[in-house]
């Protein structure tokens, strides 16, 4: 912005993008019904009550099972539960990009749990043509939550299970990863058995 006073005109101009961005897309940005369903599952694992997850997939088979769900009009989304370090960084885009040059789809990135307040409502009140292939790191450290009765690895862990609930409700193609013991490392292997597999 030119200068400090510009800054409430820009927060108009993404506003009202948003807007439009949200009736092109088919969804309702005012509206994030899904978001708040996803949240509804995390809660559910949390209490214990909730249906059971998804089963998840070897890592090594993860590339077979993703590519036999894409949709050939769809795009494939990486729901990346794992500790943006770098290395974490480098291996996730390769993994990206090497989906796209695979499928020739579009394909997006986000960090779980925060893409859930993103994209989380166009993955599950949009169109529903994507594929979903969602990784988890196990952790090796937890820290706990005053007043909580669960460790901050427990919530991530149910933000998790509780999307992947949630997207296979609606019927949405999903891979749910074992849990990753050295996510950067696998990773990268995973984006290089994309590539293998052209």
């Amino acid at each position: 912005v030119s200068d400090p006073a510009s800054l409430g005109q820009e927060f108009v101009r993404w506003e009202v993008a948003t807007a439009v961005a949200g009736g092109l897309l088919g969804i309702n940005p005012f509206d994030e019904a899904n978001v708040q369903e996803a949240k509804d599952a995390t809660n559910a694992v949390l209490r214990g009550d909730a249906p059971e997850p998804p089963a998840t997939v070897a890592l090594y088979s993860a590339t077979e099972a993703l590519l036999q769900r894409v949709k050939a009009d769809g795009y494939v989304a990486v729901l990346a539960y794992v500790e943006r370090t770098p290395q974490a960084e480098e291996a996730l885009n390769r993994l990206r990009t090497a989906l796209a040059e695979r499928t020739h789809l579009a394909t997006t990135l986000g960090y779980g749990p925060r893409y859930l307040h993103s994209t989380g409502q166009l993955h599950k009140g949009g169109v529903p043509s994507g594929a979903f292939l969602l990784l988890i790191e196990e952790r090796t450290e937890d820290v706990p939550i005053p007043g909580a009765a669960f460790t901050f690895g427990r919530l991530f862990e149910a933000q998790a299970l509780g999307d992947a609930t949630t997207l296979t409700k609606h019927g949405l193609p999903l891979v749910y990863v074992e849990p990753l013991s050295d996510a950067p490392t696998q990773i990268a292997a995973l984006a290089d058995a994309v590539r293998g597999s052209a």
